[in-house]
């Protein structure tokens, strides 16, 4: 290759970085290392084209010829002058065409037009001090075998042999020209002289010599590679490259005060990761056409995963595209993977989604810990292999899990009622307690009981919605509607606050629960309503009012006012108002504490309780007798003693039907009505038995799912 071609392309190379031309580490393999001059002069004129009789390069005639101080001076505007359109090109890459390509149409100039091109536009220095900086990286003028002194000569032929002697600097060197090679030994020596300065002993300072010799051998192959890959890019990617090398070296001045070579370095590493992830995202685009379309798919969702990912932290646009390309070519390696691909096809979606996280984080902790590629691609395969493992054991104990939350006849009867949404919701449930608990490093057992319980709460709020929906479906429609519209505007706020679908559920359950007491608050007064003498209704009327206004005078909604209108007539009409507050316990620890031990405070109390409203005498604690008797008083008031069938008891001291602890009759604070249409276990109560259980509740008790006879002054037990 000629010289004037080996200038276009260490030109081209500098371009390719996107930044300022750094020369105080790079080369021009045309000037020997020695000289940026590259036009030979005659009586004060420029030939118009580059001689081959440059400063450090051998002409013809075999001699070393070096540019008098007036030639040097002749060719300073030359030089100043390629600097500043060097930058100019560069700094204008962005807008036209890559950095590399306008600096080899410069440099193509160059050659047809005699321009040269001296010193370091990093530094600004020229002639040939700044020469050797750009060999050396340091300061201060390279004298060649001429002007060194015979100490000096010895020194470098020592130094030569030394590099020479070593298989494997030669291997290093291996496809370098002369001129390259020389860059390489001269960094050997300033480095050998500067460790000799330090005080080192020979040997150490002919090591530190040869590892100096290695590093400039392996940047300049790297340099060579560099402007060979930027040749093929595209102007878009070559943008890529030239903004992540400017990012990088920008980085790298915030960090202090780097050295041109520094500087340099954190520009040709950012360089290079950003053409390997094109390189790697034009491998995985080949790969993936290869592939059945349904794998395309799953392939460009995890893709799809880490860019978001990436995004949410904060990542720039550089750093979420290699994220992306990453997580794809890890997915596309593990499903080609012996030991892990088929293993992953039994895995669902999420499963293989938690696994492929798992190598991608392995993979990027091997790579930030100086693990090559291929080294942080088998971390990556091992993690797969450890999570999918994990996930067969944990499926296994979830399998064992599943069986325990379904077990008994009562949740199984429950478990038929569920839609296919609501029953993965309740195992869903389980899974995700039961992996918490194991990520808490809790054992199966543990794990196990958590889940139980997440499935078994889950359960409960489903039944509670079933019951909802009935409630619901019982109203007339202008009620119905009242209610729907409820829970749709409850479930709108909280979809934009970013809820799920089980927070969306239980925003709307609690908007339907509060609308359906206003409605049964409201039915109760004006049923009441309808039983007063006129005198009565004008007196509850002009109390509603008041309150009414009063609210609105408050500055509160009408919605807010009418709640206050219905509460203050409720306080009129509910006989249940006017009772003495008390306390309604739950657990065994708050019924012992309101009502003492069980067996004791018991009297007897004679109240409308029987068939058809019937007085009869009832055993029950002393601090409930009032609440019970007023209780059915109201049945008896409102023409509903006819739904009493049968009044089956109060106060008996024994144990529960489904278990050992005693029973809540113990204490004498529950009660069981028409026990034969409404026996234990059923799933459903009658309808008169709901109409009667809307009283009671008012009063405190409270009616057992799959116990519908049995009503009780207590929660929770």
């Amino acid at each position: 290759m000629s010289e004037e071609n080996d200038y276009v392309e260490s030109v081209d190379s500098i371009g390719s970085r996107g930044s300022s031309p750094d020369t105080s580490q790079g080369y021009y393999p045309n000037t020997g290392g020695i000289s940026g001059g590259g036009a030979s002069e005659t009586s004060g004129t420029r030939d118009s084209a580059p001689s081959k009789e440059v400063q450090g390069v051998s002409s013809p005639s075999g001699t070393r010829e070096i540019d008098t101080p007036a030639q040097q001076e002749s060719r300073q505007a030359d030089k100043t002058e390629f600097s500043r359109e060097t930058k100019e090109v560069q700094n204008g890459a962005a807008q036209s065409t890559s950095s590399s390509d306008a600096l080899k149409a410069f440099a193509e100039n160059y050659r047809n037009g005699g321009q040269a091109e001296s010193g370091s536009a990093a530094t600004g220095k020229t002639g040939t001090g700044a020469a050797a900086e750009a060999v050396n990286g340091d300061s201060g003028s390279r004298k060649n075998t001429s002007e060194m002194s015979k100490e000096e000569k010895e020194q470098r032929n020592k130094i030569n042999r030394s590099l020479e002697g070593s298989g494997e600097y030669r291997k290093s060197v291996e496809g370098l020209g002369d001129d390259e090679k020389e860059h390489a030994g001269q960094a050997a020596y300033q480095a050998y002289t500067k460790a000799k300065e330090e005080g080192s002993a020979d040997y150490s300072a002919l090591k530190t010599a040869k590892e100096a010799g290695l590093e400039k051998a392996k940047e300049i192959k790297g340099d060579r590679q560099r402007a060979d890959a930027m040749e093929r890019l595209t102007p878009e990617e070559r943008q890529k490259v030239d903004t992540a090398r400017a990012r990088a070296e920008m980085a790298k001045k915030v960090e202090g005060d780097p050295s041109a070579g520094e500087l340099k370095k954190a520009g040709d590493r950012a360089a290079d990761g950003q053409l390997r992830t094109i390189g790697q995202g034009k491998e995985l685009e080949e790969a993936m056409a290869k592939l059945p379309e349904e794998k395309q798919k799953a392939l460009k969702a995890e893709m799809d995963k880490a860019y978001t990912a990436a995004a949410s932290q904060g990542k720039d646009n550089l750093q979420v595209e290699k994220e992306a390309l990453d997580r794809g070519k890890i997915v596309e390696k593990l499903d080609k993977s012996r030991a892990v691909g088929q293993d992953m096809q039994k895995l669902n979606e999420q499963e293989r989604g938690f696994v492929n996280q798992a190598a991608h984080d392995a993979y990027k902790a091997s790579l930030e810990q100086g693990g090559d590629e291929k080294k942080a691609m088998q971390k990556a395969e091992e993690a797969a292999r450890q999570s999918t493992r994990s996930l067969r054991n944990e499926n296994s104990a979830l399998q064992d899990l599943q069986r325990s939350v379904e077990g008994g006849s009562a949740m199984k009867q429950q478990l038929e009622g569920m839609s296919d949404k609501e029953k993965a919701s309740f195992h869903g449930k389980a899974d995700e307690a039961f992996r918490k608990a194991k990520a808490e490093g809790k054992g199966d057992y543990e794990a196990k009981k958590a889940g139980k319980e997440a499935a078994l709460a889950r359960a409960k709020e489903i039944e509670e919605n079933h019951k909802r929906n009935e409630a619901v479906d019982k109203l007339d429609e202008p009620s119905r509607e009242r209610v729907r519209t409820s829970m749709d505007k409850a479930s709108q706020k909280a979809a934009l606050s970013g809820a799920g679908d089980e927070e969306k559920e239980r925003a709307s359950g609690a908007a339907a629960d509060k609308e359906l007491a206003r409605i049964k608050n409201e039915k109760f007064v004006n049923d009441s309503r309808s039983r007063m003498k006129e005198e009565e209704r004008a007196g509850l009327e002009a109390l509603e009012k008041e309150a009414y206004n009063k609210a609105i005078a408050e500055g509160k909604s009408p919605e807010e006012a009418r709640d206050a209108s219905t509460e203050a007539a409720m306080k009129k009409v509910d006989p249940s108002q006017s009772l003495p507050p008390l306390e309604v316990p739950k657990g065994y620890s708050q019924i012992s504490k309101v009502f003492g031990e069980a067996g004791t405070g018991q009297c007897t109390t004679k109240m409308p309780a029987g068939p058809g409203g019937k007085e009869i005498d009832v055993t029950c604690h002393s601090k409930i007798a009032e609440r019970m008797k007023a209780a059915f008083q109201e049945i008896k008031d409102r023409g509903m003693s006819d739904l009493i069938k049968s009044f089956d008891g109060a106060y008996n001291y024994r144990e529960m039907t489904s278990g050992q602890n005693l029973s809540t009759h113990s204490w004498g604070v529950a009660f069981d009505v028409n026990a034969a249409s409404n026996g234990y276990g059923q799933s459903r109560r009658t309808e008169d038995q709901r109409q009667l259980a809307e009283v009671f509740q008012r009063y405190g008790f409270f009616n057992l799912p799959n116990d519908w006879m049995h009503f009780q002054y207590t929660q929770g037990y």
